[in-house]
């Protein structure tokens, strides 16, 4: 599925369309501003951004400018989620080269039909991540076994028993992150969905990650996603 980045000072909205894409199966970091967003896509590479127009100190069309002018970006799909309902507006979003306009309030069919169409004709990019089988490890603090679904440079997937809230912050210590980070690194809770019997999946995302960090992360997780190689014998000869 596709890595989507949500951008919205309404945190209602943000959780509503978060909820909707997390469901969908989509891997989805948010931000509440356009300068946090700008932070982040210095970090990661994704395939949609989907934005507010009216946003304090620096809006949605300012923001859609700054990205369309960046060679860097220019892959990376937009669309606006807002109340604006005027004619200036949508044709001020198709000037900056946004994909698609999304009219609020979000209603959940039609979200989700835009974003799979676009996906039809500009299908996501491949983003390795590390799939484990059934790992376990002990958070350093609350001493709970978890499962980890999968790693990636955005954050880690676990199976949990545990009761945790969006925003809350978690420690997790474990051999595969010694490899990469000098300690146990901090992540927030991102999103919390039920799971199977007593298990909750949730997403945790890394906590205040920088560049070196991230880009040493990617590597580590690229090197691990890849294959093992397939070994061929030489022929006997007779």
């Amino acid at each position: 599925m596709a890595r989507i980045l949500l951008i919205d000072d309404d945190q209602t909205v943000l959780d509503l369309e978060k909820l909707i894409l997390v469901e969908e199966g989509h891997e989805v970091i948010v931000a509440e501003d356009g300068l946090r967003a700008l932070e982040l896509l210095q970090l990661y590479q994704m395939d949609m951004i989907i934005v507010d127009i009216q946003m304090p100190r620096f809006n949605g069309f300012q923001f859609v400018n700054t990205v369309r002018n960046n060679p860097q970006l220019e892959l990376t799909s937009i669309a606006f989620s807002t109340g604006n309902k005027d004619k200036d507006s949508v044709l001020q979003a198709a000037k900056l080269g946004a994909d698609f306009y999304i009219v609020k309030p979000i209603v959940r069919k039609q979200f989700l039909e835009k974003i799979r169409e676009h996906f039809k004709v500009k299908p996501p990019r491949h983003h390795p991540k590390i799939e484990l089988q059934q790992p376990l490890l002990e958070d350093a603090k609350i001493h709970k076994k978890i499962y980890i679904n999968y790693i990636s440079d955005i954050g880690v997937e676990i199976l949990i028993d545990l009761e945790v809230e969006e925003g809350q912050v978690i420690e997790l210590s474990s051999t595969i992150f010694h490899e990469v980070f000098s300690g146990s690194p901090l992540f927030k809770v991102l999103w919390v969905k039920p799971h199977e019997e007593k298990l909750k999946k949730v997403f945790l995302s890394f906590l205040n990650p920088n560049v070196e960090t991230v880009r040493k992360l990617q590597g580590y997780v690229q090197r691990k996603s890849q294959p093992a190689p397939t070994l061929k014998y030489p022929k006997w000869r007779g």
